[in-house]
């Protein structure tokens, strides 16, 4: 048996553009993003599925949790704020795997119908793990039919 875990950590780029409550409570990115990295250094679980990942926050778990395998895929659409600038040294926006343990990748794409979301399978311990970040509406239909065959 395995222990999954799985946080939707709101990029910040989104969180802007839709004026979300987590950007009054943490005004300073870098501060949310060592908040978030500190919570997950005290997991347990052997996988920890994240979706919304910056390449600021993906930095930080790398520096932060050398002890488990990081798998990211990049989406081709990088977020673009609304508003003016971004907050992030890299505004990239990642689908992430942490793993406790030996892994082999096994898929790693982005949807065709929303460069924005997508899917990253890993094998560990005999399990088959897929992470994914499906897209509402219409679009989601076609992203779960293809997160079933990984």
């Amino acid at each position: 048996m395995i222990t999954v875990a799985t946080w939707n950590v709101l990029h910040r780029v989104h969180a802007e553009n839709w004026d979300e409550e987590v950007t009054g409570r943490w005004p300073d990115e870098p501060e949310r993003i060592a908040a978030v990295t500190a919570r997950l250094t005290g997991r347990t679980e052997r996988v920890i599925a994240m979706q919304e990942v910056s390449g600021d926050q993906l930095a930080s778990l790398h520096q932060a949790l050398p002890q488990r395998t990081v798998h990211a895929l990049r989406y081709p659409r990088i977020p673009a704020p609304r508003g003016g600038g971004c907050l992030l040294t890299d505004p990239g926006e990642y689908l992430v795997l942490l793993v406790d343990g030996a892994t082999r990748q096994v898929a790693a794409e982005p949807f065709e119908e929303d460069p924005g979301k997508g899917l990253l399978a890993v094998q560990t311990a005999g399990v088959l793990v897929v992470a994914t970040h499906v897209s509402f509406g219409q679009r989601r239909t076609g992203h779960f039919r293809r997160t079933a065959k990984a």
